[in-house]
């Protein structure tokens, strides 16, 4: 069976997912140079350009080299050529080698995640989830499950969670049983991730209605946009449908 490439998805080793010795840090630089690298494993970026790619500095990322190196995920090949000039071999810039293969136990990370600007543990967390969910896109971990994991607090772990989901990388849907108790919630990824997901305020109309027999008053209302994915659609006591997808919206009865 023939595989095909996705352009806008990098590999990442779920070794390297579930390495908990590895700090948030090594894992987003990790995941960078999975994604730059090419077809012979061969990463040519310098420490500034990975330390602008990752949102790490300088010597954060010296320190992620190290650590990765140490746990057998990369190694480092110093490159040499020959300068006319002054007639002898020089320095060129490094090559890094991912050692890691990625024909088989891998996971597709969109490439935008990495330009987001998100904290180190949600980048994480979002691997974890990646992880976990499989080619169904539906991953259904408690939050005890996550925290133990990956070795981080319940409320680290809901912090991400929230910025994923601003970010729309996540759709977060609260389960509850037959018997009313709550279970664990399911996260459902969304694919089409774009580089620019920012709070952008739209502004959105809203009907307001006390009776029935009450004239109908528009207030304007500020929303931040990457909510109106996800918004569901609401009734008043009036019977009133205002669907957030059209941005115009208003049809009383």
């Amino acid at each position: 069976m023939k595989h095909t490439r996705i352009s806008n998805c990098l590999k990442m080793p779920n070794v390297i997912i579930d390495d908990t010795i590895l700090t948030y840090a090594s894992k987003c630089v990790a995941a960078t140079l999975y994604a730059y690298r090419n077809t012979l494993n061969y990463c040519r970026l310098g420490l500034a350009k990975l330390a602008r790619y990752s949102g790490c500095s300088v010597a954060t990322v010296r320190k992620a080299l190290t650590q990765l190196t140490e746990r057998g995920y990369i190694s480092t090949y110093r490159n040499y050529a020959w300068c006319t000039q002054r007639s002898r071999m020089i320095f060129r810039k490094d090559a890094i080698i991912c050692r890691v293969s990625t024909h088989t136990n891998f996971t597709f990370i969109p490439r935008a995640t990495l330009q987001m600007g998100m904290r180190k543990s949600s980048f994480s967390i979002y691997l974890y989830i990646c992880r976990t969910a499989g080619n169904t896109g539906r991953a259904f971990p408690s939050l005890r499950k996550i925290a133990d994991t990956l070795l981080m607090g319940t409320s680290t772990v809901c912090r991400g969670l929230k910025e994923l989901t601003d970010l729309t990388l996540l759709h977060r849907e609260h389960c509850i049983k037959r018997d009313g108790c709550h279970a664990c919630n399911s996260y459902f990824l969304i694919r089409n991730v774009s580089k620019k997901a920012t709070a952008k305020v739209v502004p959105v109309i809203r009907v307001v209605r006390t009776t029935p027999s009450a004239p109908v008053t528009v207030q304007p209302v500020r929303i931040s946009a990457r909510t109106l994915h996800h918004r569901p659609i609401k009734r008043t006591a009036c019977n009133l449908q205002i669907i957030f997808s059209d941005f115009s919206i208003i049809h009383p009865p």
